[in-house]
């Protein structure tokens, strides 16, 4: 299978896209249908260092900072991230720049040509994730990485980036919450069972701030893989100095480190934690491989961070704009204790749309103690993992009137009805709600 440009190669990604009775979570399948496919590549994953980042909230700011800690100590870095913002070779930088589309098709045609290999009989066809999830650890070996850094999709222990079994993978958990209940669970402790999956035997284990019953999960998966758990601790190991619109400012403490008053550039206190996650990531890895952790190379790279749609300040027509994929309770609790801390007794027009499915019940309810008006927008997403679709705006405008909030008012997404909004006049704007929403109305900011 050759594909002679970027188009038709991305054409093709999109056939694999789950629909219909394939929207099914493919589950241990899936994670067999990849393996097998890897083997027919050559294992490639096992032929690199892998961080390996599961969680509910945060993974995705953990990996970033991780590949730019790495990258400024001299290191080849890989970086996965799922799903993308605005463009399909985010899950695939290297040193944190994007391939060129010239090299990116070029290797994707080195994995095209094996797809005829693949068993389907027995494993069906490999879906657009699984294909990606390859493709990321067929180029992050033929780059000669020293490591990559690889978000999960969806859970851990049957996402299709679970297929390393060298004990130099290191294992990192953010904090847990409840997100995908259909899929992953109810319950703290179920969710965390699913995350903990990531473990594998001998790997380096680490983790941040989480709920006892998930950090139990976590320690026996750990116990049953022969390993341990290190646990980043607030005001043990790091605590935020403090939170301004431009910066926040915090310590670290771990053995043999002391770093005061880093300045980060993400903002919030749950982008602290990520941070310090991060710091013990690369704390672990400078112990294991022997490398020593510059502090100048720290500072500066959390002083220069910038992942575009986390609590992203920015000025657009004379108007403050606030731009955070909160798609889930626990996210959207941590947007709304930074705006507080950061814009006392202020309140602000947004503009939001749900995944249909999530809980946006509770996140409304977050959203109106600080609303001054709420613009909906809607979308549906055609080139990710899935078939995406938004929760119908007139649902949500239902349930804000049941809030008692009237100001609500549905928009097209399209470039005019979104910049309409941004030009209104009146107080900062937050757009918020689903990471697919964000990536669609991004690029007309």
């Amino acid at each position: 299978m050759y594909f002679r440009s970027y188009e038709a190669a991305l054409d093709f990604l999109y056939t694999r896209i789950p629909r219909g009775i394939r929207l099914k979570f493919p589950g241990e399948l899936g994670l067999a249908r990849t393996r097998h496919f890897l083997t027919i590549m050559g294992s490639p994953q096992e032929k690199i260092k892998v961080v390996h980042i599961a969680g509910t909230s945060g993974k995705g700011s953990t990996a970033y900072l991780v590949s730019r800690l790495l990258a400024a100590h001299g290191f080849k870095v890989g970086l996965h991230l799922s799903p993308h913002l605005t463009d399909i070779r985010e899950r695939f930088q290297v040193n944190n720049r994007f391939l060129s589309r010239e090299k990116w098709l070029n290797y994707f045609n080195e994995v095209g040509a094996r797809l005829e290999k693949v068993d389907v009989e027995r494993f069906g066809q490999l879906t657009y994730f699984e294909l990606l999830v390859s493709l990321a650890y067929h180029i992050f070996a033929r780059e000669g990485v020293g490591y990559a850094v690889m978000e999960t999709g969806l859970g851990g222990r049957f996402d299709a980036t679970n297929v390393v079994s060298n004990r130099d993978k290191l294992a990192a958990i953010t904090t847990i919450g409840i997100d995908h209940a259909q899929i992953l669970g109810k319950r703290i402790a179920d969710i965390a069972g699913q995350k903990s999956g990531i473990i594998g035997k001998g790997n380096l284990v680490v983790t941040v701030e989480n709920k006892r019953k998930a950090l139990e999960v976590i320690e026996k998966e750990a116990h049953t893989k022969r390993t341990k758990v290190v646990n980043i601790k607030y005001r043990q190991n790091y605590e935020t100095i403090s939170l301004k619109e431009r910066k926040v400012l915090f310590d670290f403490r771990y053995p043999k480190k002391r770093l005061e008053n880093i300045k980060l550039t993400l903002l919030g206190r749950h982008q602290v934690r990520n941070a310090a996650l991060a710091l013990g990531i690369l704390s672990l890895l400078g112990g294991r491989d022997g490398f020593e952790l510059s502090e100048q190379m720290i500072r500066e790279s959390l002083s220069t961070a910038m992942f575009p749609g986390r609590l992203e300040i920015r000025q657009i027509d004379r108007r403050k704009v606030i731009i955070d994929g909160a798609h889930n309770p626990q996210k959207m609790q941590a947007l709304m204790r930074t705006l507080a801390e950061l814009y006392p007794g202020r309140k602000f027009d947004f503009l939001i749309a749900f995944k249909k499915g999530k809980d946006y019940g509770r996140m409304l309810r977050m959203i109106v103690r600080k609303a001054n008006s709420v613009f909906v927008g809607s979308f549906f997403t055609a080139n990710q993992d899935l078939a995406h679709i938004s929760a119908d705006p007139q649902e949500l405008i239902r349930k804000l009137q049941v809030l008692g909030f009237h100001k609500a008012k549905a928009i097209p997404t399209d470039k005019q009805a979104v910049r309409k909004v941004l030009s209104g006049k009146g107080g900062p704007l937050v757009i918020t709600g689903s990471l697919y929403y964000i990536g669609e109305v991004y690029p007309w900011l």
